[in-house]
């Protein structure tokens, strides 16, 4: 009986003794779509065997490699503040654990073309509008805002600039505080 009283003390103490091995990150990475978004981020910590040990993972802190880019508060909510990517890391003792963020913004607009001359209620004429990120890359997500500021000499639609009455005006184009500008001047029609 003492010796089975033994092995079981053992076994428990084995047991009790255990401790994570590793951080398991979740999520690996994310790309957020703008400022100001947020998600909340994980380390739980692991033995290699895959047991977690809950109650430690509100021992973890947590820092991101650039403040400029996404900041992390002391419960593992992430907040993108900048575009840019940074690294974020969290940390239990000995144990590190990192994840690759991304926060993706509009760095310009070019819209083509950059000038317009139109006949006084004539057909409608298409703008292209490409929207690209702070690296340069064609952003196929993102809807700019396009307006014509004066609305006697133009107004827009999913067919283009359509021409109202003679005049000068810009058709505006923005998108995340980017903006651009295209000059419209509307002729009168010929023979009228």
């Amino acid at each position: 009986m003492r010796r089975v009283t033994l092995i079981a003390a053992l076994a428990l103490g084995a047991v009790a003794c255990q401790k994570p091995e590793y951080l398991e990150m979740q999520p690996k990475e994310h790309v957020f779509k703008g400022i100001g978004d947020e998600m909340w981020w994980k380390a739980i910590p692991k033995s290699r065997r895959g047991k977690s040990f809950q109650k430690q993972q509100g021992q973890v802190s947590w820092k991101t490699s650039d403040a400029k880019v996404a900041i992390v508060d002391e419960v593992g909510k992430v907040h993108s503040v900048g575009p840019g990517q940074a690294t974020v890391t969290a940390t239990l003792g000995e144990l590190k654990a990192e994840a690759r963020v991304e926060v993706v913004t509009v760095g310009k607009l070019a819209v083509t073309p950059t000038e317009l001359s139109l006949e006084a209620r004539g057909e409608p004429q298409p703008l292209t509008i490409t929207v690209f990120d702070y690296l340069g890359r064609e952003l196929k997500d993102r809807m700019p805002l396009v307006r014509c500021e004066d609305e006697d000499v133009c107004r827009i639609s999913n067919l283009g600039v359509h021409p109202v009455d003679p005049g000068e005006t810009v058709v505006a184009v923005s998108a995340e505080g980017q903006r651009a500008e295209v000059k419209i001047t509307v002729v009168p029609a010929e023979g009228k």
